[in-house]
């Protein structure tokens, strides 16, 4: 199950990372907006790796549990963009900053993805097949990488608006969140 999650994962969580700029500017908001959203990705991505890493070590902490959290909430925020851009005005200064906070509770939850696999990982299987496994996750992951972007193009080309692939994806991502749950 755990690399059914990475592949349906690595598929879908990347949306926004590829299509939210063009998404919001054509819905109002400058390309500096847009770009800014990616910065606000990278850094909050950043901070929870480490973040999520420390809380992670705690004893009392559920890492797979906490990972499939991660990821239900992940998804919902990929479902929210659409629907932020769209209900919300670009030319008020409010509308960015949702949108940034929006962007930087994605950040932190997709996060979870680089501080858990692998201590997951370690909890299903034996330390002497770790290598092959996280192989697997990788090549899951990689596989995730290339088809997933082509896949959200063509539900834009399909539907003419990038709102159909915000919403599959973060169906998908909470999917995958519950497949690590089980």
């Amino acid at each position: 199950m755990m690399n059914l999650s990475t592949l349906v994962l690595f598929i879908w969580f990347i949306v926004p990372y590829f299509y939210i700029s063009t998404f919001m500017e054509d819905n109002g908001y400058s390309e500096t907006q847009g770009s800014l959203m990616l910065g606000i990705f990278g850094v909050a991505t950043i901070i929870g790796i480490v973040g999520l890493g420390w809380i992670g070590d705690l004893p009392w902490v559920n890492i797979t549990k906490t990972y499939a959290a991660c990821l239900i909430a992940c998804g919902g925020t990929i479902t929210l963009f659409p629907i932020l851009i769209r209900v919300m005005d670009a030319k008020e200064t409010y509308s960015f900053y949702i949108l940034a906070l929006n962007s930087m509770i994605f950040g932190l939850t997709f996060s979870s993805s680089y501080s858990y696999t692998p201590s997951i990982l370690v909890e299903l299987i034996a330390l002497e097949r770790f290598t092959m496994a996280y192989g697997l996750v990788l090549l899951s992951q990689g596989i995730g990488h290339l088809i997933g972007p082509p896949i959200a193009g063509a539900l834009k080309d399909r539907t003419g608006y990038w709102d159909a692939a915000f919403y599959v994806a973060g169906i998908w991502v909470v999917v995958s969140g519950f497949l690590v749950a089980v």
